[in-house]
C-alpha cells in the first residue's frame, strides 16, 4: 500500500471506533452485539497496528541510507539504518563533528533535519545511545529501573503486552483470546531536550574515550531529567508520572502516617501489609533522601534489631535497605520531604512523601535516538551541545503502587481529642 492509501484506511479505522464506543455505551445495545463489536475491536486494532508498522517502514524507506561499513546492505531499513549510525565509519564521523567541527558525507546522509539558520542535527551514534538505555550507573536512578520500549507513537498496544497471565488449556486447543476489557494503551511522542555542559578537551585521543566522556554527560543530564518525569510528570507534553497518572491514585492505594507514626516501625508494618501479598516482593520503597536519613534510617524492631540500615555495595557506593529490601532514594524527584507538607487529614498527591512500587510496571516508550545540535552562543561564545529524544511514559499496572501521605500531626489529633471529651463533660 502507498502512503496516501494508509491514512486514507487509518482515518476510516478510527471513524469506525468512534461509532463503536458510541454502541457500547447505549444501554440498549444487547451482550451479543457487544462481544461481537469487541471482537471487531480487536480486528481493527490489529489492522491499525499493522498499517502503522507499513507507514514506518514507508517513511524510513524514503530516505537514502548508506550502506554498513564491512558487510552487504541487508535486513529491514530500520535495521541498516541502526547498522549505519553503529558503525565505526560513522562514529569517528561523530567525533570529528563534535571535536572539530567537521561534516562529513555519512553524516549529511543521516542527518536528523537542518534547521533555517543552517545547522544541521546529528544523530548520536547507536553504540552510545543503546548504552545510555541499558546502562545502570546509579543505584537509585529511576530511568535505569523502568521498563523500556520502542512501540511507534500512537499505536494501541494491548496492557497483556506489559503484564502477562497463563491461562490452562485443554489438549489440542489454544488459551481463549484476550477480549478488549484488558485494555489498550498508547504512548504520544513528546520531545524533551538536554543541554549539555560539556567540554571535550584536546587530550581526548582516542574513539573510545570520547565516547565514555559523551555517555558519562548524557547519563546525568538523561538521568536526571526522566527521573522527575517519570515521578510527578503531568502526562501534557512531557511523560505521565507514577504519582500523577489517573489511574493511579484511589482510595485504596493511600496510607496516611501522622509525625509520631513515620518513625514508629510497626505503623510501616501496618502500611506494608496493604500491598498485595503477590507484589510485596517486588513493590519498593521510594523515599525522599531528607525523611530517609531523619526518619527511617536506624529505626529498629520491637526486639532492637535494626531494619533500616545502608550497607556496602559494588563500587563501594552505600545501598538504603529497609525490611530487607533495596530502597529507592529521591532527591530532585517532586516528592516532597515530611517536614515540608502541611499536616492534612486528606491523603492526596500533594502529601504524599513516599511511595511503594515495582518500577518494572511503569513504562517508558521512546524512539531509542537522540538528535544533537552543535551551536554557538554568540552571548557567552560558549559551544552548546543539545541533545533531543522523544519519549512517552506511563504506569501500565497499578496493583504495586501504594502511596504514603502526611496525616495531621499527633499533637493535634491528641487537642482535638482532649476538646471533644471536655465537652462531653
Amino acid at each position: 500500500m502507498k502512503l496516501a492509501e494508509i491514512l486514507k484506511r487509518q482515518a476510516e479505522i478510527n471513524t469506525r471506533m468512534a461509532a463503536i464506543k458510541a454502541l457500547a455505551e447505549n444501554p440498549e445495545t444487547s451482550a451479543e452485539d457487544i462481544a461481537k463489536l469487541d471482537e471487531e475491536t480487536n480486528n481493527l486494532i490489529a489492522e491499525r497496528n499493522e498499517l502503522n508498522r507499513q507507514a514506518v517502514a514507508l517513511r524510513a524507506t524514503a530516505e537514502p541510507f548508506a550502506p554498513v561499513v564491512g558487510g552487504a546492505d541487508n535486513g529491514t531499513p530500520e535495521q541498516r539504518a541502526n547498522d549505519v549510525l553503529g558503525s565505526l565509519e560513522y562514529r569517528k564521523a561523530f567525533m570529528n563533528y563534535m571535536m572539530r567541527g567537521e561534516m562529513s558525507n555519512i553524516l549529511k546522509r543521516n542527518d536528523a533535519s537542518t534547521t533555517t539558520d543552517g545547522v544541521t542535527s546529528v544523530i548520536i551514534p547507536a553504540t552510545i545511545t543503546s548504552q545510555l538505555y541499558e546502562r545502570n550507573p546509579y543505584a537509585g536512578s529511576l530511568f535505569a529501573r523502568v521498563t523500556k520500549t520502542n512501540y511507534p507513537a500512537g499505536m494501541n498496544i494491548p496492557t497483556i503486552n506489559f503484564t502477562p497471565t497463563l491461562s490452562w488449556v485443554a489438549e489440542n486447543s489454544k488459551s481463549d483470546r484476550l477480549k478488549a476489557t484488558t485494555g489498550y494503551i498508547s504512548f504520544s511522542g513528546y520531545k524533551g531536550q538536554i543541554r549539555l555542559a560539556i567540554s571535550l578537551e584536546t587530550e581526548v585521543k582516542t574513539l573510545e574515550q570520547f565516547e565514555a566522556r559523551l555517555l558519562e554527560a548524557l547519563v546525568d543530564a538523561v538521568s536526571e531529567g526522566l527521573d522527575t518525569a517519570i515521578t510527578v510528570g503531568t502526562g501534557v507534553g512531557q511523560p505521565t508520572g507514577i504519582l500523577t497518572g489517573d489511574s493511579t491514585f484511589y482510595g485504596a492505594h493511600a496510607v496516611k502516617l501522622n509525625n509520631k507514626q513515620v518513625e514508629d516501625y510497626s505503623e510501616w508494618i501496618k502500611v506494608y501489609s496493604k500491598l498485595p501479598r503477590k507484589v510485596q516482593s517486588k513493590a519498593q520503597l521510594h523515599i525522599n533522601k531528607v525523611d530517609w536519613q531523619a526518619h527511617i534510617l536506624g529505626m529498629k524492631d520491637s526486639n532492637g534489631k535494626v531494619i533500616a540500615l545502608e550497607t556496602m555495595g559494588f563500587g563501594g557506593n552505600l545501598v538504603p535497605m529497609f525490611m530487607g529490601k533495596e530502597v529507592v532514594i529521591l532527591e530532585d524527584q517532586g516528592v516532597a520531604d515530611f517536614d515540608s507538607i502541611t499536616g492534612s487529614a486528606t491523603a492526596s498527591k500533594t502529601t504524599a512523601f513516599a511511595y511503594f512500587f515495582d518500577d518494572r510496571k511503569y513504562v517508558l516508550n521512546s524512539n531509542l535516538q537522540l538528535v544533537l545540535r552543535k551551536y554557538i552562543d554568540e552571548d557567552t561564545d560558549e559551544t552548546i551541545h543539545k541533545a533531543t529524544l522523544i519519549a512517552d511514559g506511563k504506569v501500565v499496572n497499578a496493583e504495586s503502587l501504594l502511596i504514603v501521605c502526611r496525616d495531621v500531626d499527633a499533637t493535634e489529633e491528641e487537642s482535638a481529642q482532649a476538646e471533644g471529651a471536655n465537652g462531653q463533660s
